[in-house]
């Protein structure tokens, strides 16, 4: 009888697929943890199905434990015994569900410039107009700062004003991609939530250990919607958020947020064409359109912001005086009376 009492009273510790790190909330952070605890094995879990609900541990649990204290048999989100790639796919398959009060993963960490690595994006041009295909690569680490990376995890947010959600917008994977070591297998998973206009993300090595490197994580692809008239900054379009990387340890790790980069020598152009003499220019340079009267001048530098400058205006010509500008790569709009052109200008 006393045996009976004790089998009656008896509590299994419990999880919900998908969950691996038991925090409340299924999202890209989970893949991360199954990212280092793949290919580990323990008991199966009894009855175990990939369903939302909670579901019964093994008695005894498995023998390891992620550094936070959570057991592996948490990641084991099939419940067959071993930590696989068809764990990642519940975390997929049940993406967003949550039970209890979840709570939040590790935050963002904002390095030091010149000690931790760069988040880079690089795009084929920084203004765009209605209708136009826009790519972005986004990338971690250079050769001089290279990533101590094992896995990642981050969401890219579209703003609907600016872009076509309608339309098919894409994130795709490097192939061959740098943080696959010697073609170690790597798990990666992209879910694009289109009525939200959201893309998660999430990158993980499988094999308990780092790789120090640097490169491409990703191309973001997607179109201006047809009603933007006025050329728009490409990175104000959208976001990277909820940004997360990690060792083998599931530390997070520090990163510096880059500058948005202009990759290519595209030109734009939404109105009449322009001349621009001297480009390069290390000094005053005249802008010519063919026929129009120039109404006004706007200079950006790679990082979106309007650059203070001296301009006169000369019907079909004018005259702008770079004033202390840095040298590199400037886009200049220029407006008339038959619509925006927008071209670049090369200062040494």
């Amino acid at each position: 009888m006393w045996g009976m009492l004790l089998t009656t009273g008896m509590t299994f510790a419990q999880m919900y697929p998908g969950d691996a790190n038991n925090n409340g909330i299924v999202n890209g952070v989970d893949v991360l943890y199954i990212g280092v605890g793949y290919n580990a094995s323990g008991d199966s879990r009894p009855g175990a199905t990939t369903i939302f609900e909670p579901q019964n541990l093994p008695d005894p649990l498995w023998s390891d434990d992620f550094p936070d204290g959570v057991n592996y048999a948490y990641a084991d989100c099939d419940g067959n015994g071993t930590i696989e790639q068809a764990d990642a796919d519940v975390v997929w398959t049940n993406f967003g569900l949550t039970h209890g009060i979840p709570g939040s993963d590790d935050p963002s960490m904002q390095g030091t410039p010149g000690i931790d690595p760069e988040l880079r994006l690089q795009g084929n041009q920084f203004l765009a107009s209605g209708g136009e295909q826009v790519s972005v690569h986004i990338s971690l680490g250079t050769n001089l700062l290279p990533a101590n990376f094992y896995g990642a995890s981050f969401v890219i947010i579209l703003d609907s004003t600016l872009i076509d959600l309608g339309q098919n917008f894409e994130f795709q994977f490097p192939q061959n991609p740098w943080y696959d070591g010697m073609n170690d297998p790597v798990l990666e998973y992209l879910k694009i939530d289109e009525e939200a206009g959201k893309i998660y993300v999430a990158i993980s090595r499988t094999e308990q250990e780092a790789i120090q490197g640097f490169g491409r994580l990703g191309k973001l692809s997607f179109v201006i919607i047809e009603d933007v008239v006025d050329a728009i900054s490409i990175d104000t379009s959208f976001q990277v958020d909820s940004i997360v990387f990690v060792d083998q340890q599931l530390s997070t790790l520090p990163f510096v947020s880059g500058n948005f980069e202009i990759t290519s020598n595209r030109e734009v152009k939404t109105g009449p064409p322009l001349l621009i003499m001297p480009n390069p220019a290390e000094g005053p340079f005249e802008v010519q359109t063919e026929g129009w009267q120039i109404e006004n001048i706007t200079v950006w530098n790679a990082i979106g912001q309007a650059m203070n400058t001296q301009i006169d205006l000369h019907g079909e010509t004018a005259t702008v005086s770079p004033d202390k500008w840095p040298p590199g790569i400037y886009l200049l709009e220029v407006e008339t009376k038959g619509g925006k052109a927008i071209s670049r200008i090369a200062i040494r």
